[in-house]
């Protein structure tokens, strides 16, 4: 890909640059180092997220003089080059992460026809922020990294839509909306038929979005950024029939399979789309579309358009306190929140955790009795809620508290067996989550009758489902052996 971008640079610089004739023939002049660094060649200015002209602005609009196609890109914090434009103007952003230093440096590349380079560095005072902004908590989780992959939970992750309905749907355009689509796996298809140039397809396949602005994705070494927009909510297409939930960009390698549906019918936009309507946000989904019909050209509002849905299982912090403070019940569209189930099947179950899995079980209403046979200290049934917030503590209304932590990144059992992955881990401090009693705790002796470490075996959105071990590898239990299980759901 980067070598098919050089030779339009070059030829770009034959038109460019003035030519010496001789005899008929035709040399271009090299670009060398000095031109990149002289006053008037590569002009840029800076503006604000709001679009205000700003001295430390983030967002920058580039020109050349004469017009020569360059490439601006930068390193991030982990030494890793990161493409940020490439053309004769344009713009990119330069978003560096919370501790970073403001004063940051970037480099303009001409690559000459006969292939040889001419850099030049160049530097900029930026906005540097002390914490993260809602958007940028929503795409890259308050740890500053996001692992975002194809929602396996539809059977529709990318495809064509009615353009300005889908774009306005808000949670309707997570399962939707469309007209056509295929799954993870069936992207392969399409990979081929488009010639697309990254293997983007299957359940394997991801990106993760930093919150220095990078993208990095699985199929490819080549980087691109990000920036999202959540302050303007018309939509690309210029219908006004209703509001997105913001705008997203990207340059570089794009998201997964940024590939325009059906290009062929529209061969005076690009084949692969790099800005998008946000049709819904949250610390699990990310639906995007873009349209293939404006407007201002004569569209209409009900014309196709291109989809993507994604979701991220990482960003425990943001399904579990909503950003800032979520209140959770039992999960009341199940008959059995809390009960026992095969320990590690239903750890590493996923989505079938949420409905499946257990040996036996009860609802809110039942946990009464449970707690009288327990001779449990709170009274966590029935309506009873907890609350937590992303300072770090919970509350319940039964008039417990303390404090939470989690690992993302521990995906082990807490039991040992490794026959799977969880979501992650839970810990609490202090009186627990709602009934954090160990079921059977009088056959289990040797552990405490309350728990506060938990697998994390299914988070999103709208659900939260844990569970626990009674029993371990490492003093001779079996994986198939009981553990405690609880299902949550947000409160209204």
């Amino acid at each position: 890909m980067k070598k098919a971008l050089y030779i339009i640079a070059a030829a770009s610089l034959m038109v460019a640059c003035d030519p010496i004739e001789e005899g008929g023939t035709f040399t271009p002049t090299a670009v060398v180092d000095s031109q990149l660094s002289q006053q008037g060649f590569f002009t840029f200015t800076q503006k604000d997220a709001n679009g205000n002209p700003a001295a430390d602005g983030n967002y920058f609009t580039y020109t050349t003089n004469p017009a020569t196609i360059v490439r601006v890109y930068n390193f991030n914090a982990k030494g890793e080059e990161q493409q940020l434009a490439i053309g004769a103007s344009g713009s990119f952003p330069i978003l560096p992460g919370r501790g970073s230093d403001p004063n940051q440096k970037f480099y303009v590349q001409v690559v000459n026809s006969d292939l040889s380079k001419a850099q030049a560095e160049y530097s900029a005072t930026v906005y540097v922020k002390q914490e993260l902004s809602l958007a940028e908590k929503l795409m890259v989780s308050n740890s500053g990294k996001k692992t975002w992959i194809w929602d396996t939970t539809v059977d529709q992750c990318w495809g064509n839509a009615g353009y300005s309905g889908f774009a306005t749907g808000g949670a309707a355009s997570l399962t939707g909306g469309q007209w056509w689509g295929v799954g993870p796996a069936d992207i392969v298809e399409q990979i081929t038929n488009y010639g697309y140039p990254y293997e983007d397809a299957g359940e394997e396949a991801f990106m993760v979005f930093n919150e220095d602005g990078s993208i990095v994705k699985s199929s490819t070494s080549e980087s691109g950024s990000w920036a999202a927009d959540l302050a303007n909510t018309s939509d690309l297409g210029g219908y006004g029939e209703g509001t997105t939930m913001g705008r997203f960009t990207t340059t570089g390698c794009g998201v997964l399979f940024n590939q325009r549906i059906n290009a062929a019918d529209h061969g005076d936009l690009p084949a692969t789309i790099n800005e998008f309507d946000i049709a819904y946000v949250s610390p699990e989904h990310l639906v995007l579309i873009a349209p293939s019909n404006f407007k201002a050209g004569g569209g209409e509002s009900w014309m196709e358009g291109t989809f993507w849905r994604f979701r991220s299982a990482t960003d425990i912090e943001g399904c579990l306190t909503n950003n800032d403070s979520k209140t959770w019940k039992w999960d009341t569209t199940v008959d059995q929140c809390w009960g026992n189930a095969g320990y590690s099947g239903f750890a590493t179950g996923g989505t079938a955790s949420l409905t499946g899995g257990q040996w036996w079980g009860v609802g809110p209403a039942d946990i009464t009795d449970q707690i009288a046979n327990y001779g449990y200290g709170f009274q966590d049934a029935g309506d009873a809620t907890m609350t937590f917030k992303n300072d770090g503590t919970y509350t319940k209304t039964s008039g417990g508290k303390g404090t939470w932590t989690f690992d993302a990144n521990n995906t082990s059992d807490l039991g040992g067996y490794n026959e799977g992955k969880t979501y992650g881990r839970l810990t609490t401090d202090g009186d627990g989550i709602l009934f954090n009693q160990r079921i059977n705790a009088g056959d289990h002796t040797d552990l405490p009758a309350t728990i506060n470490e938990f697998d994390i075996a299914f988070l999103g959105d709208d659900h939260l489902v844990l569970i626990a071990p009674s029993n371990f590898m490492a003093t001779g239990g079996e994986s198939w052996m009981e553990g405690t299980f609880w299902r949550f759901i947000p409160a209204e």
